[in-house]
């Protein structure tokens, strides 16, 4: 690993989709970034910025029909923690299969997968676990859904993990326990994260960095304060006044700065 401990650099990130007459769009243009291990980056935007597919290049899940342009680097596996966890989970296995299928695919024998299971199932703070293993996804809360797919991509030792809008769905209560835990697995197990969102005040409980997209750009980078406090781009001059003052102050008093 680098000194520097970067996990990606992407630089002059383009993508491109070919229209049906022919002509091209950039979905994406010119992105150039860097993550860290033990650092989470949130890239923010309204619906149709573009910040969806960015996290999807990196991830290498783009469809064929779009074309890439720029570089890429990185060092280790990314994993992908898809929005809608009701989807993303297999509706007819219960929860400990759908973390047992990623330890199959890392080549872990079969022998040892319940085992290694229950323990990913416990460290994306799934309570009471052998209980809540033998369950199906219906049968889960918005939150436990969440974990147990956080556990299955936790199984694939990701070094950079893509978190695409994991509070959405969820009340307030459950958003902040998992912001809780994306952070704690920042911080205290060195992954590189990227946290997709369009809210700031989530922003500010998971990231030490953050992002702005705006119609395929990236118009500006900072950290969670100086983004907060001292915004230069206009439209990110408009998210952070259509945060109210009094969640503005509460979550940036508390503002990761990068000193774990």
């Amino acid at each position: 690993m680098p000194a520097d401990n970067t996990l990606l650099t992407l630089t002059d990130l383009t993508v491109t989709a070919t229209l049906p007459d022919g002509s091209a769009k950039e979905l994406i243009s010119g992105i150039s970034l860097q993550m860290q291990a033990g650092r989470a980056l949130a890239v923010v935007g309204e619906s149709g910025s573009g910040k969806t597919t960015l996290a999807r290049t990196v991830a290498g899940l783009l469809p064929s029909s779009l074309s890439v342009s720029g570089s890429q680097s990185s060092l280790g596996s990314v994993g992908y923690m898809f929005q809608d966890a009701g989807n993303a989970l297999n509706p007819l296995r219960r929860s400990i299969w759908q973390v047992e299928e990623a330890l199959r695919a890392q080549g872990v024998p079969r022998a040892d997968r319940r085992e290694q299971a229950l323990s990913y199932l416990a460290r994306a703070e799934v309570p009471d676990v052998c209980r809540y293993a033998r369950r199906y996804p219906h049968q889960l809360s918005g939150g436990l859904a969440q974990r147990v797919l956080l556990a299955a991509v936790l199984a694939g030792n990701p070094s950079i993990l893509i978190a695409d809008e994991p509070t959405s769905a969820l009340d307030v209560t459950t958003q902040a326990r998992i912001a809780s835990l994306l952070r704690r697995l920042v911080v205290e197990e060195r992954i590189a994260m990227m946290l997709i969102t369009h809210d700031l005040s989530v922003a500010a409980q998971i990231a030490d960095d953050i992002a702005v997209m705006y119609q395929g750009h990236l118009v500006e980078q900072g950290s969670v304060r100086e983004v907060f406090f001292s915004p230069q781009h206009d439209y990110t001059k408009q998210l952070v006044a259509a945060v109210p003052q009094r969640t503005r102050q509460a979550t940036t008093n508390g503002a990761n700065d990068g000193t774990h």
